[in-house]
């Protein structure tokens, strides 16, 4: 079975609230046939004026932990999860290239899981990839228990 036909058959809407892979997830989805029958919509607020007015994130949670921070990426997903009215929401926010190479990913449903990878010395567009594909594997595993 697909994805979008486990999304459908499990009754879940899917969002995205994506800085760093800049609508890499959405575009991921709406590749595969049926998508908008699960997808509601992805913000890509790669700007943090984005965050701050669209998301609603506090200026002050970025001041304090960094815009690439468990605490951003927690309030990221649920800021989407809320925006879009989705059952399953997913953030992220990190570093594609340069010196700092962490990444966090959040996936909500019920719950909030934060994942945090550390990129590797690979180019950007690898990077890129690598986050989508491990979204939509943590996605894959979060339909096998809900």
């Amino acid at each position: 079975m697909s994805l979008i036909e486990d999304l459908k058959k499990q009754k879940i809407t899917l969002s995205f609230a994506e800085s760093m892979t800049g609508g890499a997830l959405a575009s991921h989805l709406t590749n595969m046939p049926g998508a908008s029958l699960v997808f509601k919509g992805s913000l890509v607020c790669y700007d943090n004026d984005v965050k701050i007015r669209l998301l609603g994130i506090p200026q002050s949670l970025i001041d304090t932990y960094g815009v690439v921070s468990k605490e951003v990426c927690q309030a990221m997903v649920e800021a989407c999860q809320n925006m879009f009215l989705s059952r399953l929401s997913v953030s992220v926010t990190g570093y594609a290239d340069g010196t700092k190479k962490d990444i966090f990913i959040g996936i909500k449903d019920d719950e909030t899981h934060i994942y945090h990878l550390v990129r590797n010395e690979q180019s950007r567009g690898e990077m890129i990839q690598e986050v989508v594909d491990f979204v939509y594997l943590k996605i894959q595993e979060r339909l096998l228990f809900v």
